[in-house]
């Protein structure tokens, strides 16, 4: 199999349509046709199932799928990786960035470009599903996450950043008609929330509002914090966020109001693993800590 092969096959996955494939790539559809059956031969399966209605994957072709875009993520990195060494950024890092700490990092950021200017930074926004298994797993150098979501004896330092309160984030037209002191004026408004997989931030919103004997009528859940946002803004529903989720989103329609009480509030860190990964990672270490110069250890 080939490259161009597998660009088009997870084109045709996503699309579900040869004519569209080949728009994108500039080709006529029989080309594409020619190439998708070149792969289901040298594989010796089917892929794609076809007719003169529908375009659907196999169960082969649901695999292969996961493979192709794994190969040409890595073939990407690795191609964005040696043009910039070519270029003199000889050395990297990995970043994984959760939305509520992005100020952080753009502070942290602006640092390390300026003092070393070589190195490379590749960032991932995630969530916090997403950082949990990343970090089990070693995949970064750095973490920009809650404290909260550190695991206990991970192999993981850190130093502590900023402290952060929950809000209520409300539409403009709704927030007059709440009393934060008085939670019943909730009642005629749904809620909406990350899910349960977000056990950090899940668990937070049930404390604050058993310990102000509330109920939220949830009426959808999202997976990331800024779709959240984004239905608050569209008057959804009432939600309970990180306040930094508002500035680092802008949305004109949201209004947000502070959670009085140690249970409403939450600390950032920046945590990286106790064995140093390169040397651009403990330069990067050393902005971090002279930044941030309150360390900790798990």
């Amino acid at each position: 199999m080939d490259i161009l092969q597998l660009k088009l096959f997870v084109s045709v996955s996503e699309t579900l349509s040869f004519s569209k494939t080949a728009e994108r790539f500039y080709i006529s559809q029989p080309t594409v046709s020619h190439h998708i059956k070149a792969l289901e031969n040298e594989l010796g399966a089917l892929l794609i199932k076809r007719d003169s209605h529908n375009v659907s994957l196999t169960d082969e072709g649901k695999e292969l799928v996961l493979h192709a875009r794994r190969i040409l993520g890595e073939l990407s990195a690795a191609e964005h990786r040696v043009k910039g060494i070519s270029k003199g950024r000889t050395g990297h890092i990995r970043v994984a960035v959760l939305s509520s700490s992005a100020y952080e990092f753009s502070d942290c950021l602006g640092e390390m470009y300026r003092r070393y200017p070589y190195i490379q930074t590749d960032i991932d926004m995630l969530n916090v599903p997403e950082t949990t298994k990343a970090m089990s797993r070693d995949e970064y150098d750095f973490y920009f996450t809650p404290q909260a979501l550190l695991p206990a004896g991970s192999a993981l330092e850190y130093t502590l950043t900023s402290k952060y309160r929950l809000h209520l984030f409300a539409h403009k037209d709704d927030a007059p008609g709440i009393d934060i002191n008085d939670w019943s004026t909730f009642r005629d408004f749904s809620f909406v929330s990350v899910t349960q997989e977000d056990a950090m931030l899940t668990r937070n919103i049930r404390i604050i509002c058993e310990n102000r004997g509330w109920e939220p009528d949830y009426v959808n859940f999202h997976n990331r914090a800024e779709a959240v946002v984004l239905s608050v803004n569209a008057r959804v529903g009432l939600a309970i966020l990180p306040v930094t989720l508002r500035d680092f989103y802008n949305c004109p329609n949201v209004v947000t109001i502070p959670i009085d009480g140690d249970d409403a509030e939450f600390q950032s860190v920046i945590a990286w693993p106790k064995r140093s990964k390169s040397v651009a990672a403990d330069n990067i270490r050393r902005i971090i800590t002279q930044m941030y110069p309150l360390g900790g250890r798990n």
